[in-house]
């Protein structure tokens, strides 16, 4: 009968060449697991619904349908009037922001590119929502996984890019408020 030698207590024996290599070969390998991810294809919307005064809408109502295929999600504002859409794949969608004593805003020519994480803040106005404002704009995103294009709502144009006055036929730009946005 064979009996296998009693196991000596302690550290194992890396005193052996042969060992050390196979230590130095699992570490290596090991090292290059994290870059071995799965690379997406989908796509992220997300963003913040305001009033007109700039105070966040929680609940409002956020669908976006892709307009080739019909694919539809929803999702509803947060307590802090945030959304947030995830795995949405590549294509040209259109996103439809509602509530209740609002007017419901419908946002076409959104254009998801994989990977894409896009930020897309609306300003809701006030009425009834039947009443519908729509911008037609083509929001594409064009970088890769992390980056973000931030979109403001067209009518926000002004307070984003400047003022400017005409005097006595003489243009001079007053003041910059925040950061350009397109």
């Amino acid at each position: 009968m064979f009996t296998l030698p009693k196991k000596r207590p302690g550290p194992p024996n890396l005193s052996c060449p042969l060992c050390w290599l196979a230590l130095l070969a699992v570490v290596f390998l090991a090292s290059f697991v994290g870059d071995l991810r799965a690379q997406t294809q989908l796509a992220t919307v997300f963003g913040t619904v305001t009033d007109p005064s700039g105070a966040v809408i929680p609940g409002a109502q956020i669908t976006i349908a892709n307009q080739s295929t019909g694919l539809k999600r929803d999702t509803v504002t947060d307590a802090a009037g945030e959304y947030h859409l995830a795995g949405l794949p590549t294509g040209n969608y259109s996103l439809r922001l509602e509530k209740a004593g609002f007017q419901s805003q419908l946002r076409e020519g959104v254009e998801l590119t994989s990977a894409a994480e896009v930020m897309i803040n609306s300003k809701l106005a006030i009425g009834n929502i039947s009443q519908q404002t729509t911008v037609t704009a083509n929001v594409a995103a064009m970088g890769g996984a992390g980056d973000a294009i931030f979109k403001d709502a067209v009518g926000n144009f002004a307070a984003n890019a400047g003022q400017i006055l005409t005097t006595a036929g003489t243009a001079r730009q007053i003041q910059l408020v925040g950061r350009f946005t397109f």
